[in-house]
């Protein structure tokens, strides 16, 4: 099984300890079998990761990109409504996940075939794409699966199995509230991999999008860690949002298995291998 496929499982586990857990979980989720770091990305499986030629992520130039009329995105009524939600550190970044799996966020439209439903929310930091030769401090990944398969294990095997919505934050001096749930619950998680800790308040899907939702990138690409599968959908939105520098540095504050900081968690851009790179932008 690929380490995506072990991700996948990891989740179908939380979700169901989230829905018949009276308590916050204590047992954290087996840890991914995968030998792999940030550091030595070169060591990575060679089995898409160093020969793949749709792999992720890439450098976004708009002057490269082929403009298209896409329709407007579509997301369901679930993306502006309050939710219970846990947070985790999956040994690598900051994750949160709603705490009722009947609950199915779904993203449609905007030139995709199928509607996709939302799983989780992850960060890296600094981010993983570059827009127009500009990295930000923080990217925030909303993964979706494709409705169609029927649950996230079944989606696994398809190029068009997943889609990760990106969004991009760069530092203030100003917080941004709707942060402030995540940066207080953070220490708790801090060196708990895989342990998830309900949120004290509720959060609302759509707070954590930008505000223009009118233009975006598509392309195809993978996973951006080992086993680097290429089954992913990446939409980019280009509009950034700020965090503070102080909550920037609170988010980053979590251990790994190895008891080190995660002072970064990016893997380096790969070759885009003359993909077509889609550019949807305001009717």
């Amino acid at each position: 099984m690929s380490s995506f496929g072990f991700w996948v499982l990891t989740y179908i586990s939380l979700l169901n300890k989230l829905t018949t857990a009276e308590s916050p979980i204590e047992t954290p989720l087996t840890e991914n079998p995968v030998n792999w770091n940030y550091y030595n990305q070169a060591d990575w499986p060679e089995t898409h990761c160093i020969n793949g030629r749709r792999q992720a992520p890439i450098q976004i130039i708009e002057s490269n990109t082929t403009p298209v009329n896409y329709e407007d995105l579509q997301f369901s009524d679930e993306f502006s409504k309050s939710y219970k939600a846990s947070i985790l550190n999956e040994d690598y970044t900051v994750a949160v996940i709603l705490d009722d799996k009947s609950l199915e966020p779904q993203i449609s439209g905007g030139g995709l075939e199928d509607s996709y439903t939302f799983i989780v929310f992850q960060f890296r930091w600094p981010s993983e794409h570059v827009v127009n030769a500009i990295r930000y401090p923080l990217e925030l990944v909303m993964i979706f699966y494709n409705s169609k398969y029927g649950s996230l294990m079944d989606a696994v095997p398809h190029e068009d199995g997943f889609l990760n919505v990106v969004s991009f934050y760069n530092t203030s001096s100003n917080d941004n509230p709707i942060f402030d749930n995540l940066i207080n619950s953070v220490p708790q998680v801090k060196n708990k991999l895989r342990t998830p800790v309900p949120l004290k308040d509720e959060i609302t899907l759509a707070d954590f999008l930008p505000k223009n939702k009118e233009k975006f990138y598509r392309y195809h690409g993978s996973v951006t860690k080992p086993y680097c599968d290429e089954i992913i959908t990446f939409l980019v939105f280009p509009e950034t949002s700020c965090i503070s520098d102080t909550q920037y540095g609170a988010l980053k504050n979590i251990m790994d298995q190895q008891n080190k900081t995660v002072s970064f968690n990016n893997r380096e851009l790969q070759n885009p291998h003359d993909r077509p790179i889609y550019k949807k932008t305001k009717n």
